[in-house]
């Protein structure tokens, strides 16, 4: 009779009873980031609970690494025009700026650092380029220097390393 009682009882009980659940969460066994001066790859091992749905616009999935890999170059933001030759790199003290231009052709000379912050104001030349930048006072790091033309475009840029 007892056990009838407790059968009885814990089915009647039985939809009032939840068990624990767990938020969907990533177990990454191992993982690293890898990257030159070109490519960045970054893994993980063991990604769990991900779901992945389709639909016609697209899909839509979990996880911190995603399916598809878009790989863009930055030649659009190195540009080399090979008139201009700016030297030493890496600088301590005075960074040179030289080019045998058309005599028509200005260039501005413009330093900024990653941050986009303008350091030293625009500098405007032509004809026979022979530019001394001052980087002393600026700390050690990485800049820019960029070539532009009268319209703006960018003729050359330089990363700098200030030592």
């Amino acid at each position: 009779m007892k056990k009838i009682l407790f059968i009885l009882l814990a089915c009647s009980l039985a939809p009032h009873i939840r068990g624990q659940s767990l938020e969907r969460s990533v177990l990454g066994a191992a993982g690293k980031t890898d990257a030159n001066k070109t490519i960045r790859l970054e893994w993980t091992l063991g990604e769990v609970a991900v779901s992945r749905f389709e639909h016609p616009g697209g899909e839509l999935n979990e996880g911190f690494h995603q399916p598809y890999l878009i790989v863009e170059s930055d030649q659009t933001l190195t540009t080399v025009d090979q008139r201009f030759q700016i030297y030493p790199n890496p600088v301590s003290a005075d960074l040179f700026v030289k080019a045998k231009l058309r005599a028509n052709e200005q260039v501005r000379l413009r330093l900024i650092d990653p941050a986009g912050r303008l350091l030293l104001p625009d500098r405007l030349t032509g004809g026979l380029v022979d530019e001394q930048l001052d980087l002393q006072r600026f700390p050690a790091g990485h800049y820019y220097l960029l070539v532009l033309n009268a319209k703006g475009k960018v003729l050359q840029s330089a990363k700098i390393l200030k030592q």
